[in-house]
């Protein structure tokens, strides 16, 4: 596990998971002690193991998108956790279908619980003092968010953009014109200094890839 933010207002911890190294990341307020899964792809002992030694409480798991790498841990999660799952009502398709699209590409993805809550474009997610803007930006998936905590400037981007790239929109209920206008929607909204951790690669900045992300300059959002 590594911890890529420590600091007297959050905390943010995670490592790839899975046969497509998907970064699962957890976060926390560390006034507070209240602590958050993004995107459940694998076992939850090591951000359970991770939260005891910092004394925070996992309350909540958010899902930036259904994808079968995101949601394959969801099972286990929620057999050691009573978190509740947030992710946008869109992307119930995959959801519903992670298990048959597991089998598809041998990638075992056990059905995962209902639910919980849906997430909604403008909503602002409460994790302790960390107030989390929902940005909802289709394209790699139909319900595909972006976590945009603004105040301490980070943000969980999934698969919408990657250092140097960005995610891909050749599977099923993908979007290219979607993932361009969801693109410049972030390119828009977040100032360059945001800290960007997404769901594969390494974390970068929102300023970083506007300056360098060969997408970006191709769709004229550098």
């Amino acid at each position: 596990m590594k911890t890529f933010v420590d600091s007297p207002a959050v905390v943010v911890a995670g490592m790839p998971v899975g046969p497509f190294a998907m970064n699962q990341y957890l976060v926390g307020c560390t006034v507070t002690g209240t602590a958050a899964i993004i995107d459940a792809g694998a076992s939850p002992d090591p951000f359970i193991a991770f939260a005891e030694a910092r004394g925070l409480r996992i309350e909540a798991i958010f899902q930036t998108h259904a994808h079968i790498d995101h949601v394959a841990g969801l099972a286990a999660t929620r057999a050691r956790l009573a978190a509740p799952i947030h992710l946008h009502p869109a992307d119930a398709p995959l959801y519903a279908n992670c298990s048959a699209q597991g089998a598809m590409m041998g990638f075992p993805c056990p059905p995962p619980p209902p639910v919980d809550a849906s997430l909604a474009d403008g909503q602002v997610l409460a994790l302790g003092n960390l107030r989390f803007e929902v940005l909802h930006t289709p394209g790699h998936a139909p319900g595909h968010v972006v976590l945009w905590e603004r105040g301490q400037q980070l943000a969980f981007v999934g698969d919408l953009i990657f250092f140097d790239s960005i995610g891909r929109t050749d599977l099923p209920l993908c979007d290219g014109e979607q993932m361009e206008r969801s693109l410049g929607k972030l390119a828009a909204t977040l100032p360059d200094e945001t800290r960007l951790f997404p769901g594969h690669m390494q974390a970068t900045t929102m300023g970083r890839e506007r300056s360098h992300n060969p997408f970006l300059k191709m769709m004229g959002l550098a």
